[in-house]
């Protein structure tokens, strides 16, 4: 079942979440579905990269992308993919997080890296 779909039979229009202080309404787990798809999509085309950084990044997305279509999303659930982030070579992880500050105000990015910011704090 897809998001929208979820949302329309499941949740009632004025449902709201909240991540780091902020309140988003439930587009934000439409757009953090189309996002992390097309993060898998920039996790594939990193280069010199071991495998076991790019599963790590693939399998953080994809326990994200679960959490999303099954319409829970806390700060915890973001940690894992704030990780693996993390946990890149400085050099990917510097593609990784121009590509997302590159997006400006999507909700979805900004989330993500706030959750990325709090790891360093």
């Amino acid at each position: 079942m897809t998001v929208d779909r979820a949302m329309a039979i499941f949740g009632p229009g004025d449902q709201r979440v909240t991540l780091y202080g902020q309140e988003f309404d439930l587009s934000l787990l439409r757009e953090l579905q189309t996002g992390l798809g097309e993060l898998i999509g920039l996790t594939l085309k990193l280069q010199g990269e071991s495998i076991e950084h790019r599963q790590a990044l693939t399998n953080a997305i994809s326990e994200l992308r679960d959490q999303v279509r099954s319409q829970r999303l806390h700060e915890e659930d973001l940690e894992a993919i704030a990780e693996a982030i993390s946990s890149l070579p400085p050099s990917s992880r510097s593609v990784v997080m121009d590509y997302l500050t590159g997006l400006g105000s999507a909700a979805w990015a900004t989330v993500i890296i706030e959750a990325i910011q709090r790891i360093h704090v």
